[in-house]
């Protein structure tokens, strides 16, 4: 992501600075965390989806459904539970940024939730250990929040 040596900007022949302005150095923290995430979820996806009997398939092939009634009527029904793991724990993940913004060094104004409620515990000027608890606090009730909604959701017409 260098300006001149990076890879990127030379390939497409651009001069972007992706870690020092915005929105760009968000965008690049993006595409690092969804990279990160990426090889764990692939990993669940694969074994679910081996572990679905190739006789559901073969069985709708005969009664003469397509690959997309396929996918919706077999495969994603089967590997629902995994997507809904995967699903809420990414979901927990994308709330806790912290370390992709401490370690990308990018501009000052480039901080996550997570970088502010150490800022209070642990500042250098006057810590509010309070403030922090309740931050985070707060930050564990949205999480659970989203969490439920997310099984809600997924739970559907069962």
């Amino acid at each position: 992501l260098d300006r001149e040596l990076g890879l990127i900007n030379n390939w497409l022949q651009l001069e972007t600075n992706w870690k020092g302005d915005q929105p760009y150095a968000w965008i690049s923290i993006f595409a690092f965390s969804l990279w990160a995430g990426i090889g764990g979820n692939m990993i669940i996806f694969m074994s679910s989806i081996s572990s679905i009997p190739n006789s559901l398939y073969e069985a709708a092939e005969l009664d003469g459904a397509n690959v997309v009634q396929k996918f919706f009527h077999i495969t994603l029904p089967s590997i629902r539970f995994p997507l809904l793991y995967t699903l809420v724990m990414g979901t927990i993940g994308g709330f806790n940024v912290y370390g992709q913004t401490y370690m990308f060094s990018g501009p000052s104004d480039t901080h996550s939730l997570m970088q502010y409620i150490q800022e209070f515990a642990f500042g250098s000027a006057t810590p509010m250990a309070g403030m922090a608890s309740a931050m985070s606090v707060m930050l564990g009730l949205i999480i659970s929040v989203f969490s439920l909604i997310q099984f809600k959701l997924m739970k559907g017409n069962e």
